[in-house]
């Protein structure tokens, strides 16, 4: 995904001038609570709202964040954080 697109995926515009890096300005943990699940957090930035983008915008930006055809279980947003559970093979 190219630069614009992610931030677009952001919800930030150009003429606001604040950049959003994918992924160095989200806080990215993943846990394994067994075999062949996968539990990543992807917290936005305080100055970003996730209640401001677009569906398509948090799917493009979650996106970002996951490898390639994930088969994903759950996902939910508390707060600034977004929360993916997948399957994954071992």
């Amino acid at each position: 995904m190219d630069d614009a697109a992610l931030q677009a995926a952001a919800g930030v515009k150009e003429a606001d001038e604040v950049l959003l890096r994918v992924p160095e300005d989200l806080i990215l943990t993943e846990e394994r609570p067994e075999p062949g699940i996968v539990v990543r957090k992807i917290e936005l930035p305080a100055r970003i709202d996730p209640r401001q983008l677009k569906d398509e915008e948090i799917a493009e930006l979650l996106n970002a964040c996951l490898p390639e055809n994930p088969q994903v279980i759950d996902a939910w947003r508390e707060g600034n954080v977004f929360t993916v559970i997948e399957h994954v093979e071992e």
